[in-house]
């Protein structure tokens, strides 16, 4: 009878011996996976917050070209008036020769909508366009670059937007797996079975959920991350004339 219970004794402790080192196995395998993942998803992170400040500074400079080509378009704009409220002067004076000096000196970008008001015959037919600027070929200078340079203004920040989310989706995910590597190494610590195998479930379940966040975030590589030219500067804006 005495031989039976120790067998059965023995019996007992092997299995949860067995049950005992499956677990240090299977935690030691979730630590050092959930390791590896928490590095990666803290590195992928920094990369996307380094995208979201390239992607904001781009559309800070963008911001401040529209704003340039906006200023500048006003002060060539104002050139235009002066020179048409010249030309005008000059003509109701019947100073024909002055009137064709200013005419030839208009601004390059003035010349086309100037030219096309004057063959509508303003002087001559009340239903003319009033002055050059109402024309529909008239763009007012600057508008156009300026125009341009607010569009890519607001993608560049929608795209920052978008790595800013991505940056923080990394960084919930390696919460969440540093929570799995928690779980898995206090377990350690205890040497009931039933507490070792509870804390260790825990850990599978909370890497599995940290694992299905990062399969669903997208990646970069560092290629994408060198082609991006986060140190470099923005491109610069062709003079206009």
């Amino acid at each position: 009878m005495f031989r039976r219970t120790d067998a059965n004794d023995s019996a007992a402790a092997a299995a949860a011996a067995a049950r005992a080192s499956l677990i240090e196995t299977v935690t030691a395998v979730v630590l050092s996976v959930a390791g590896l993942m928490a590095s990666w998803a803290s590195h992928q992170g920094a990369m996307w917050n380094g995208m979201q400040t390239v992607h904001f500074g781009r559309a800070n400079f963008e911001r401040g070209a529209a704003s340039r080509a906006r200023f500048e378009g006003d002060m060539v704009r104002a050139v235009q008036i002066d020179l048409f409220s010249d030309w005008i002067e000059a003509k109701s004076r019947g100073n024909e020769t002055l009137a064709q000096f200013y005419r030839t000196r208009m601004p390059e970008n003035f010349q086309a909508p100037f030219e096309a008001w004057l063959a509508t015959r303003p002087l001559d037919d009340p239903k003319a366009p009033p002055t050059p600027f109402a024309m529909k070929g008239y763009t007012p200078p600057g508008f156009a670059e300026a125009e341009r340079a607010e569009r890519e203004a607001e993608t560049q920040f929608a795209l920052g937007e978008e790595a800013s989310r991505t940056s923080y989706s990394y960084n919930r995910a390696g919460v969440v797996l540093a929570t799995a590597m928690f779980f898995g190494g206090i377990g350690q610590v205890f040497r009931q079975i039933s507490v070792r195998f509870t804390l260790a479930a825990v850990a599978i379940v909370t890497w599995l959920i940290g694992l299905q966040l990062l399969l669903a975030i997208p990646t970069m590589s560092l290629g994408q991350f060198s082609l991006s030219n986060p140190l470099g500067s923005p491109p610069a804006i062709a003079p206009r004339r």
